[in-house]
């Protein structure tokens, strides 16, 4: 938002229709926004991978070690798919 001279501010009148192009993107591409808290545990856990770069967002953090647990803990017929998509995950510019 901008201040104007009169003390009133102006809305982004566009924000709206960006995010809803946004959350239609993303579920075409058969993604899902997914909200969450973490709890002093789960934000610390968080900020020493950032620091060991392994992601370079908070967002690629949290993709990466969820897909690396299910990789982990899924049966063999399954893994194929997720194993697959880290791989390239790794060596491209990350998940959508």
């Amino acid at each position: 938002m901008t201040k104007m001279s009169k003390g009133r501010r102006v809305a982004d009148a566009t924000r709206t229709q960006r995010a809803k192009t946004y959350l239609q993107r993303l579920e075409e591409s058969g993604g899902k926004r997914v909200v969450t808290d973490f709890n002093a545990m789960g934000y610390g856990a968080l900020q020493e991978l950032l620091a060991a770069n392994y992601g370079e967002t908070q967002r690629d953090v949290v993709i990466r070690a969820v897909v690396e647990a299910a990789i982990k803990h899924i049966n063999d017929s399954g893994t194929s798919r997720l194993a697959d998509a880290l791989k390239a995950w790794e060596t491209g510019p990350g998940p959508n």
